[in-house]
């Protein structure tokens, strides 16, 4: 079981900023208010982060 921790959790669409609390998992999520961007960090190690980040409803990637 992992220890339980308050993490920074930014938005990589708008760049808006908050603190939330990981689960036993070590993921922490952020439905961001300003774009609707949701945005999954999971720990996976001490030296590795996943960021996971899902566009808003209605809207689609653009890959050059």
């Amino acid at each position: 079981m992992k220890k339980e921790r308050i993490v920074k959790v930014m938005c990589q669409n708008c760049h808006y900023a908050e603190y939330r609390l990981c689960n036993e998992a070590g993921q922490a999520s952020l439905q961001c208010p300003c774009c609707g961007a949701k945005t999954v960090n999971s720990i996976m190690s001490r030296r590795h982060v996943q960021i996971d980040v899902y566009a808003p409803k209605g809207q689609v990637l653009i890959f050059n």
